[in-house]
């Protein structure tokens, strides 16, 4: 089973309601209602007017669907804020579609319809029991202000678009709680999958490699030096194998390719400076990072000399590391360690690539 993430379901609804708005100015330019809009036709429709307001209101609200489906398709504009800002301003379109017909127009009931569907694909039961509360209660203050004297008899209307709301909140928290499901399962596989090659692999080699430490312990106590040293280069040949392997089998479990760089142990001179005022998990990361980036300098950079230094303020914690070595072969080539570190925490990394002159990163962290 394919999963939407977060940012291809906030495409997938810009795109959907600038469909959706699409096919509302459409059917309001075509609707058959102003001779004066389309003059070759003379059927006619409902009795309410095309005035200016009216699709004045419906132009805005394409517009907006337009703006919004641009923003998410170029800059993979998402997160909790934006979807409740969303789903806001669908309601109060709905509201104003609502009082600039005057009720005379079921119009309105799509529009409402949308924010509610929207809502139990996002968030599920809870939150889309908000919102058609909140579309529920414009809709009956429209009433009021229509037809103050006569509004018992409009009442059910906005009940109907209760019940709505609570069947679409409630499939969509069936679907959210499925998907949990099959994301468990799916990573109780995966986790099997994992330990079964480590216990093939990576295990047994241990046990190989332990019953050659209890044989150089033999050959010393004999005074085999001799031996000794050459059970000693096959043992560090076997652990330098089967670490590439695991680095290579990680890489592979992080969905990267190899590594770009030759691995060449080295030992540079390296200086750290760390001045840091933050919390113990976010320290505790961030010196995670300082270590990985020592390791691939020692590993890969082939330098004689690095930097590393981590700096925090009140809102960012900023950590450069720079070498002489021999860079990096591109500048899409990124320690994929690292990045995948960074952007757990929501930061970010930035990369600088000069030939000959060593790799460049800087990494930007937020301090909450």
């Amino acid at each position: 089973m394919a999963h939407v993430t977060l940012p291809q379901m906030e495409e997938k609804i810009a795109r959907g309601r600038l469909i959706f708005s699409g096919l509302v100015t459409v059917a309001v330019v075509v609707d058959p209602l102003q001779p004066s809009v389309n003059p070759w036709l003379t059927l006619m429709g409902s009795a309410y007017p095309l005035d200016a307001d009216f699709l004045g209101t419906i132009l805005f609200h394409l517009l907006y669907s337009t703006l919004i489906y641009l923003a998410v398709r170029g800059r993979g504009t998402t997160g909790s804020r934006f979807a409740s800002l969303t789903t806001s301003t669908d309601v109060l379109f709905a509201a104003a579609v609502a009082f600039v017909t005057e009720g005379r127009s079921s119009l309105f009931y799509p529009f409402f319809s949308f924010a509610i569907v929207e809502s139990g694909v996002r968030w599920g039961l809870r939150r889309t029991l908000m919102v058609t509360a909140a579309s529920a209660a414009l809709w009956i203050a429209m009433i009021a202000l229509w037809v103050p004297d006569g509004i018992i008899f409009y009442l059910m209307r906005p009940v109907y678009l209760m019940v709505i709301g609570y069947l679409v909140g409630y499939l969509g928290e069936e679907r959210l709680a499925l998907e949990n499901d099959v994301r468990t399962l799916e990573a109780n596989e995966q986790r099997l999958r994992i330990a079964r090659d480590l216990h093939d692999g990576c295990a047994q080699v241990l046990a190989a490699l332990n019953l050659q430490l209890e044989s150089c312990q033999n050959l010393l106590r004999a005074g085999h030096t001799d031996e000794l040293l050459a059970d000693l280069r096959d043992l560090q040949k076997s652990i330098n194998s089967e670490h590439d392997e695991l680095r290579a089998y990680l890489r592979s479990l992080a969905g990267v390719g190899a590594a770009g760089a030759t691995t060449t142990a080295s030992d540079p001179r390296i200086r750290v400076r760390l001045d840091l005022d933050a919390s113990g998990a976010l320290v505790d990361q961030v010196l995670r990072i300082v270590r990985e980036g020592v390791t691939n300098i020692r590993r890969h950079a082939g330098a004689y000399a690095a930097v590393i230094q981590a700096a925090s303020d009140a809102t960012h914690v900023q950590i450069s590391i720079d070498d002489d070595g021999r860079g990096f072969a591109s500048d899409t080539e990124r320690p994929w360690s690292i990045l995948s570190r960074v952007s757990e925490l929501g930061g970010s990394l930035d990369m600088t690539r000069q030939d000959g002159s060593g790799a460049h990163l800087t990494i930007s962290l937020p301090a909450t």
